[in-house]
């Protein structure tokens, strides 16, 4: 008992966790399959690098990536376990629709909606539960159009109103104001009058937005995610 507990000290707690990083850190950056790839070595190290950008930097890794694609070339290491490509020529291979392709787990289950079927990340288990919803998105959109060019035109008066008014207007949260009301009166045959609203309900964009911070916290932080889901509803 004794040798387990001086086993178990700060010290030499301290150094085995000094071996275990250095150790990561040298495969990494010398014997992974994408050690080969330019990048910065910090990104290659930990996903820490990325966290940096996306959490305190509030989302700044994309605009940090194509910073680094201008010094490193069109294919960068961007994390450990990560290659960004920004090349025309690979755009067939990496968007096309034949083959198996699984969704990128890590940041799909930073939602912690494991079960959901538009982020499951395995493809055939995600085809299966997208089958039963395959003729609803295919057959009765063609059916609805009128339904979508009426919430058209209503959209395009707004904006001619106010383009004859010469008053401002935020055209994002007007687009996805049209959007809401298509996808609702669609889904649910229900209206709720965002393109109706001064301001068209930008307080709903404002929500979406928000969103796209809790993602990039539980991308790094999954404590978060769970800890959301398990605040009571009532």
């Amino acid at each position: 008992m004794q040798a387990i507990s001086d086993l178990l000290s700060w010290p030499h707690l301290g150094s085995i966790l000094f071996v275990y990083f250095a150790t990561l850190s040298f495969y990494r950056l010398f014997l992974h399959p994408l050690s080969y790839f330019p990048g910065p070595k910090l990104a290659a190290v930990s996903r820490w690098y990325e966290a940096y950008y996306d959490v305190v930097q509030n989302g700044q890794y994309t605009f940090k990536i194509a910073e680094l694609h201008k010094r490193y070339g069109p294919i960068v290491r961007i994390s450990p376990h990560e290659l960004h490509v920004s090349d025309p020529a690979f755009f067939d291979q990496i968007y096309r629709q034949d083959g198996v392709w699984d969704k990128y787990a890590w940041s799909v289950d930073a939602f912690a909606t494991q079960g959901d079927m538009l982020l499951t990340p395995e493809h055939e288990l995600h085809k299966a539960r997208r089958q039963p919803l395959n003729p609803f998105f295919k057959a009765r959109v063609n059916g609805h159009q009128d339904m979508i060019h009426r919430h058209l035109e209503k959209l395009c008066d707004r904006i001619s109103i106010f383009s004859e008014s010469r008053e401002t207007f935020n055209f994002g949260a007007a687009i996805t104001a049209y959007v809401r009301n298509v996808a609702f009166d669609f889904i649910l045959g229900k209206n709720y009058g965002s393109l109706d609203k001064d301001d068209f309900d930008e307080a709903m964009v404002t929500a979406s937005s928000g969103s796209g911070q809790v993602w990039r916290a539980t991308k790094h932080l999954r404590f978060i995610g769970r800890m959301l889901k398990s605040i009571p509803i009532d």
